[in-house]
């Protein structure tokens, strides 16, 4: 049997394969639409091409917490403001000083040198107590009673006291613990004992009763000499002679003539005596050849300068009325705040500086190289004065 041959071509098998070929023309043509309208879309249609940012995140941060604040004991919101707001004062550091004495009378003037304040107390009339305060060991000692004062003469070493009952003055060794009168046995008045360098100053009156004229002063001015006793008398029948200081060869006090008030410069070593004020002036002090007082006529701080015999104020502004000098160190009162303060000026430098700043009275200072003290009525208003004591640099 020979080989067979190739069936014919049926007509199912032809309408499949036409089938087939019109599926596969079909997906081509739909393959280049789609690709046609991509490459080239209408204009009308949004630019597919341009990319698009993507939105940005945002971090929410932790919330903090607040503590709720402690409520006030009013409203604020229901709170109407005054008319015109209230002034508030600042926070003020006082001065950081001491105090000495504790409600006691005291007489005035203290004294001080070294480490040591003296100072009188009033017990009853005629009657007085002189401390004598440490400000090392803080000990208050009283070292004389009775009708006796000291003025606050201090100085060397020695407190002087004054007998109110028979004008004697007797001299007290602070290291001995004792005392030993110094004046001569004649009795005549005696005040305003003061100490400096080798020498103890005093005034005197030895005037006498005239039928006639009745009372007649003799003012005069007396020395004793510490270191052997010798008494001398440096200025004769003076006007009225009040709170004498002396440093080296010069001595100054005022006088008190009826109303007239002056400040007088004494010369020791030549006995002769000048006036160095105008008219109303007082409570001369002296220091390293420079006179302070205080002048009565416009309540300032004076400085006469003795090499020159130049005269100026120390300041111009509030009132003074006591002042004091060690070195270059002046001190004073003053009221230019409404009360009064303790202020220094220091010639060196030209520098004031306000020492007390305590809404009470400061007055009446004293210094003695970095050391002030001074009257303060803080704790008694209408009563006693206390003492304090303050250092500066």
């Amino acid at each position: 049997m020979g080989p067979s041959e190739p069936p014919e071509d049926s007509i199912v098998a032809k309408v499949m394969f036409f089938g087939v070929l019109a599926v596969l023309l079909i997906i081509l043509g739909g393959c280049a639409y789609f690709l046609y309208g991509y490459l080239f879309p209408p204009s009308d249609s949004p630019d597919i091409t341009t990319p698009v940012p993507s939105p940005t995140v945002v971090i929410t941060p932790t919330p903090v917490i607040t503590p709720t604040p402690t409520p006030l004991p009013y409203d604020w919101l229901t709170v109407s403001p005054t008319a015109e707001p209230t002034e508030v004062p600042p926070v003020v550091d006082y001065q950081y000083d001491t105090r000495i004495t504790d409600e006691v009378k005291i007489v005035m003037p203290p004294g001080i040198w070294g480490r040591y304040v003296v100072y009188d107390e009033r017990v009853s009339e005629n009657n007085y107590k002189v401390h004598l305060y440490d400000v090392k060991s803080l000990s208050d000692t009283v070292i004389a009673s009775g009708n006796v004062r000291s003025y606050g003469a201090i100085g060397q070493g020695k407190v002087a006291l004054l007998d109110l009952g028979d004008s004697s003055i007797k001299l007290y060794d602070i290291d001995r613990k004792s005392s030993e009168t110094i004046t001569p046995s004649k009795q005549f008045p005696r005040a305003f004992p003061s100490i400096f360098d080798d020498y103890v100053i005093y005034t005197g009156d030895e005037g006498g009763t005239n039928e006639v004229l009745g009372r007649i002063h003799i003012f005069s001015l007396y020395a004793h000499r510490m270191s052997d006793g010798i008494d001398s008398m440096w200025a004769v029948d003076i006007a009225e002679p009040h709170e004498p200081r002396g440093e080296g060869n010069y001595l100054v006090w005022w006088t008190i003539d009826g109303t007239k008030k002056e400040i007088i410069l004494h010369d020791i070593k030549s006995g002769k005596s000048q006036t160095i004020s105008t008219d109303n002036c007082d409570h001369p002090r002296i220091s390293d050849g420079v006179v302070v007082y205080h002048n009565g006529a416009d309540h300032h701080i004076y400085l006469y300068d003795i090499a020159s015999g130049q005269t100026r104020k120390i300041v111009a502004i509030g009132r003074q009325y006591s002042a004091d000098i060690s070195g270059s160190r002046i001190v004073y009162d003053d009221n230019r705040a409404g009360n009064w303060d303790i202020y220094m000026f220091d010639l060196s430098t030209g520098k004031e500086t306000q020492i007390t700043n305590e809404p009470h009275d400061q007055m009446s200072p004293q210094i003695y190289g970095d050391t002030i003290i001074y009257m303060d009525n803080r704790n008694s208003p209408t009563g006693n004065w206390d003492i304090y004591t303050i250092k500066v640099s």
